[in-house]
């Protein structure tokens, strides 16, 4: 399942969602908006604690001497960052080989499981030279790297532990991913070169997502806002028809209000079974004097 206003509010896989409407795609292009919504969520995750790092650390800075650029830092929030870099390195892997059976499944070619595998004989192939462009460049730029992270972190040696508080020019948390991202030996790993891997999981993210939509849009698929989804098949089998809740799906978003300013749209979407086994579906909006108690 994934959040389509939160996709929508950043205006990401607009292509995405009208190539789900090709026979025989949504299942698979709902996965993955499924796992492109993890991946913006880990994001959102590390971003937030990212801030929380800085001031907590800014509440003690005036009793702190001898501060210089980076320094070893420890807090919650810095146990949050690290804990979501192996999910977001997964989730992505994820996205790159799903890609390729999206592919495979819209030219009707037979391509292998994993875009590793697909990059190793992209020639062999009979796929069209614009999509092999598009998936070499991908590779070369950052995919290969982030596929080599993943590996590295999943079979080998964790790498979010090489972190830090960088302090001056501007303060930011610093998780350094070893410089030889095919060394398979912690003792053995370099940082010369300072990659921050929290930047290069978000701008890895921002490329993988352009790549796909310029397939999408390769393939014929006009920009369109993503629909609200939510999957019932775990409620099984919904009889005995009766009237009952079946599903909520609770959405809030930063939008822009009148006053030029921005506001948090909070707003729900009920999904109830009637007594006759039809679906009824209401969008609910909060109430002015609750909106005022979430206020104070």
């Amino acid at each position: 399942m994934y959040l389509a206003d939160l996709l929508n509010s950043r205006g990401f896989f607009e292509r995405t969602s009208n190539w789900m409407s090709a026979d025989g795609m949504a299942d698979d292009i709902t996965f993955m908006l499924s796992r492109a919504t993890s991946a913006t969520v880990s994001i959102l995750r590390i971003e937030q604690a990212q801030i929380n790092c800085v001031r907590e650390f800014e509440l003690f800075e005036d009793q702190l001497e001898g501060i210089e650029d980076k320094i070893v830092f420890n807090s919650r929030s810095m146990i949050e960052i690290q804990n979501e870099i192996s999910p977001l390195l997964s989730t992505l892997r994820i996205m790159q080989d799903t890609l390729i059976k999206l592919i495979s499944k819209s030219l009707g070619v037979s391509l292998p499981s994993s875009i590793n595998d697909t990059i190793k004989k992209l020639d062999k192939y009979e796929i069209p030279d614009a999509i092999k462009d598009l998936l070499s460049k991908y590779w070369e730029v950052d995919g290969a790297l982030i596929r080599n992270y993943r590996v590295l972190d999943q079979h080998f040696s964790g790498i979010a532990d090489h972190a830090f508080l960088q302090i001056k020019p501007g303060k930011k948390v610093l998780i350094l991913f070893p410089d030889n991202s095919e060394e398979q030996s912690r003792n053995k790993f370099t940082y010369d070169k300072e990659i921050c891997g929290i930047s290069l999981l978000r701008i890895g993210f921002d490329n993988l997502h352009e790549l796909i939509e310029k397939i999408a849009e390769f393939l014929g698929h006009e920009p369109d806002r993503l629909q609200a989804s939510t999957r019932l098949e775990q409620l099984g089998d919904l009889r005995p028809f009766r009237k009952r809740l079946l599903s909520f799906l609770f959405e809030s978003n930063i939008v822009p209000n009148e006053s030029g300013g921005k506001s948090l749209n909070i707003s729900g979407l009920r999904i109830s079974q009637n007594e006759e086994g039809r679906l009824e579906l209401q969008k609910l909006l909060l109430s002015e004097e609750k909106v005022k108690s979430l206020n104070g």
